[in-house]
């Protein structure tokens, strides 16, 4: 599968909003799924997301604890087709602390 274009992530209230091109030249872009795997420095942590968050819907709010908002944040984004083999390569997105 292709991988996520113009991919960017922006600090909210809530999380993280996670955004990219939804208009991939894939009849079937409605049925993939997104994956979102974040890595938390400041606590060695990991968060994975596999479910529910549709690759056609061009973005994502992964919603964090109070006390994480604004730290650093690295993650990877990757599609998968749930019923096949298929899935994209991920693509890695930095997000830097807060001021």
């Amino acid at each position: 599968l292709p991988p996520a274009e113009s991919l960017t992530a922006e600090w909210t209230e809530e999380g993280i909003l996670f955004s990219w091109d939804a208009s991939a030249d894939d009849s079937l872009v409605k049925e993939q799924n997104t994956m979102i795997i974040v890595h938390l420095p400041e606590t060695q942590g990991w968060d994975i997301r596999t479910s529910g968050i549709v690759r056609g819907a061009g973005q994502h709010l992964f919603a964090l604890p109070a006390e994480l908002i604004g730290k650093e944040i690295h993650a990877y984004v990757a599609f998968n087709r749930t019923l096949t083999d298929e899935m994209s390569d991920s693509r890695y997105v930095h997000i830097p602390a807060m001021d």
